[in-house]
């Protein structure tokens, strides 16, 4: 069993990192693009493997917001995006973040996990809704499953 490293970098707010399309030196894919707000309310982990898939997500994602979030740049002929959102959260505070990405003989397993504040934070009561897009390399044909646990 072999391990792939994604470097993660966390920005607040809806963001790119440095951004799209940019890579860390070492980082087998461009930075996780991130943030706190979305259309989609409930929990939810995908892996999308087309353009007309991703359209339709980011869609249902932006919703009715006046400035829409740019898409992730994917290659889907070199490619699979891992999409999570952690549905609404009741303060801020929440991120999601990738706890590993594993590749065994027949598949690539991508792990995400959530962070929540500290039970002592003070953070603002409102909801959000924690997502996480990562463009993940597709070697060898194998299928790429996500694995989100709180």
């Amino acid at each position: 069993e072999r391990g792939l490293y994604v470097w993660f970098i966390q920005y607040s707010g809806d963001s790119w990192g440095p951004g799209p399309g940019r890579r860390l030196p070492g980082a087998p894919s461009p930075l996780t693009s991130n943030g706190t707000q979305s259309s989609i309310h409930v929990r939810r982990a995908l892996v999308i493997t087309n353009q007309r898939e991703l359209d339709m997500l980011w869609a249902e994602h932006n919703g009715a917001r006046p400035a829409a979030l740019p898409k992730p740049l994917v290659d889907f002929e070199k490619q699979a995006l891992v999409a999570v959102f952690a549905g609404d959260k009741p303060t801020h505070g929440y991120s999601l973040y990738v706890k590993a990405i594993k590749e065994t003989e027949k598949v690539i397993e991508v792990h995400v996990g959530l962070l929540a504040p500290a039970k002592d934070a003070k953070v603002l009561r409102e909801i959000t809704q924690p997502w996480l897009a990562l463009p993940i390399e597709k070697k060898g044909g194998k299928p790429v499953r996500v694995f989100f646990k709180e």
